[in-house]
């Protein structure tokens, strides 16, 4: 059978989980060559130049979400593909229920990024009458279960893709270890679900001990008051000599080999992608245990994973792991062995495939 002609659907291309994963799963459907497109449904974000130049990429720049000049552009464009993959539940409501208007037939993917998962509201029963004839992936094994126990799909329309990231390779080789001894990195994006602030009460308890080591912080400021209260915190504690925030990075992993460890500290993500970014460039790191790759990860390395935010637990295990040496190249086998892009664009091939086959 020949392969299906798909239509990745996301609201806009900014700086997040989800669209480095729409981002990634393209580039890789062009190489497996996938006839793809991408649709923006609110405009063009910045990361759209991360795409693949054979990918086309419409941009419906919707005023409001039902104006009917925007919805009927998206319905003209949606029919000329065989898969909708739509990104997250609020895009797929709109997709949804934009094709009730005509009888296309198309067969929709929600690919689900959220980590909530409710049992009640309108939206969930929208959701559920929605998703009665199409389609589910969720990127961790608790969606799965939500999706066939609460929303009542079927086995054969629901389907597991855990995320994954492109490993990017540099010349730049590590800094000495004589410079990386205490360079701590925390990739996060600055908003207050990823518990920047536990980890900024960690380094003032490190100063008092006169434990000193230095913290990079390394994010987008997606909410300037949590940003203002996170600078805030490290001046009224005298932290600028051990914490600096950088908002300006764009490729994270390329920065990676000035670290000897990661941080992570969201104490709920589906993910987190960040994991995969320290593994991908062999460093090694402690995060909060939640998300399906942070449970695969807790298999093989129990040490980079911990279950409480008590802070002394938290800093005798910087503390351990600061104090033994980790083989970067066993972390990046790791990482292609279970998270790499072969792995995961074979899984969402098959997933077309039974989909197409439905």
């Amino acid at each position: 059978m020949s392969q299906p002609r798909v239509l990745q659907v996301i609201d806009s291309l900014n700086i997040g989980g989800a669209e480095r994963v729409l981002i990634n799963l393209t580039n890789l459907l062009v190489k497996h060559n996938v006839e793809v497109s991408v649709v923006q449904l609110l405009k063009r974000g910045v990361l759209t130049d991360g795409l693949d130049s054979k990918v086309k990429c419409f941009v419906l720049k919707r005023a409001s979400r039902f104006g009917p000049v925007s919805l009927f552009r998206f319905v003209r464009l949606a029919v000329q593909f065989d898969i909708i993959h739509v990104h997250m539940r609020h895009n797929f409501l709109y997709v949804g229920l934009a094709l009730c208007l005509v009888p296309s037939g198309k067969k929709i993917i929600l690919h689900d990024h959220y980590n909530v998962y409710p049992e009640t509201g309108l939206r969930f029963w929208i959701l559920k009458k929605l998703l009665r004839r199409q389609y589910f992936i969720s990127v961790e094994g608790k969606g799965v279960d939500w999706a066939l126990h609460q929303l009542q799909l079927s086995k054969d329309q629901v389907f597991l893709l855990q995320n994954t990231i492109k490993r990017e390779d540099f010349n730049s080789g590590n800094l000495p270890d004589t410079e990386r001894k205490q360079n701590i990195v925390l990739v996060s994006n600055i908003k207050p679900s990823k518990n920047i602030m536990f980890i900024l009460e960690l380094w003032r308890q490190l100063k008092e001990r006169r434990l000193e080591m230095h913290l990079q912080i390394i994010g987008v400021v997606q909410d300037p008051l949590y940003y203002k209260s996170v600078l805030r915190f490290i001046d009224d504690h005298s932290l600028k000599s051990l914490v600096s925030v950088d908002t300006g990075v764009t490729h994270v992993q390329e920065k990676l080999s000035q670290y000897v460890l990661g941080l992570h500290a969201s104490a709920a993500e589906t993910g987190p992608l960040v994991l995969l970014e320290y593994l991908a460039q062999g460093l090694p790191f402690l995060a909060f245990r939640t998300g399906q790759i942070a449970e695969k990860i807790n298999l093989r390395f129990e040490e980079f994973i911990i279950d409480t935010f008590d802070q002394n637990a938290w800093i005798t295990r910087i503390q351990s792991l600061l104090s033994v040496t980790h083989d970067p190249q066993e972390l990046k086998n790791y990482f292609e062995d279970h998270f790499g892009e072969k792995h995961y664009i074979e899984k969402c091939l098959e997933i077309y495939q039974k989909v197409s086959d439905s």
